[in-house]
């Protein structure tokens, strides 16, 4: 991708409508900044770009890319509404204050059903497949603690994780879906 050499962190400190936003940037080379894992792509990486992609563009416009296994993704400066981000730090605060059902395996299914035209069932029965499914792993005590005994995971996915999943989340994947 002729990325160029790295770069030091940048210095983050930003004001987002009430909130102050303070910290460092890394993967940040000559020509963009570049997140990969080399692991099938998760619910958690495209956040992490996509939230670096928000962050870094107060700073200084350029192009994010986001390469796993099995996707390599383009985040351009284009996409970038300032309203996303004061979105994100949203979801944050209210987690903070009550467990909150922003999941993000979940919201990767959601988005890439919704982006599939051809797709057999439903984003939000992807989500619910894909929030059931979690609850099976070892690594989600949390989450089983939480939700393990919930049999209908409509009554967690509610529509305000759709309109998240909707606003906040699907232009950018389809952004990057060209």
């Amino acid at each position: 991708i002729n990325i160029g050499q790295p770069l030091d962190d940048l210095a983050v400190d930003l004001k987002i409508g009430d909130y102050r936003l303070v910290g460092k940037l890394g993967n940040r080379y000559q020509n963009g900044s570049l997140i990969y894992r080399y692991a099938n792509l998760k619910g958690k990486d495209f956040i992490s770009a996509w939230l670096h992609h928000l962050i870094i563009h107060h700073k200084q416009e350029q192009n994010t890319y986001l390469i796993s296994a099995d996707e390599d993704l383009l985040f351009q400066p284009d996409i970038c509404d300032p309203g996303y981000l004061l979105q994100f730090i949203e979801i944050y605060r209210l987690g903070q204050q009550q467990p909150n059902a922003f999941f993000v395996e979940a919201a990767l299914a959601y988005i890439n059903q919704a982006a599939n035209p051809k797709a057999k069932k439903s984003p939000l029965d992807a989500a619910a497949d894909s929030l059931s499914k979690s609850l099976e792993y070892e690594s989600e005590q949390e989450l089983r603690q939480l939700y393990g005994k919930v049999a209908d995971m409509g009554l967690i996915l509610t529509d305000s994780f759709e309109q998240q999943c909707e606003t906040l989340l699907l232009p950018a994947w389809k952004a990057t879906h060209g």
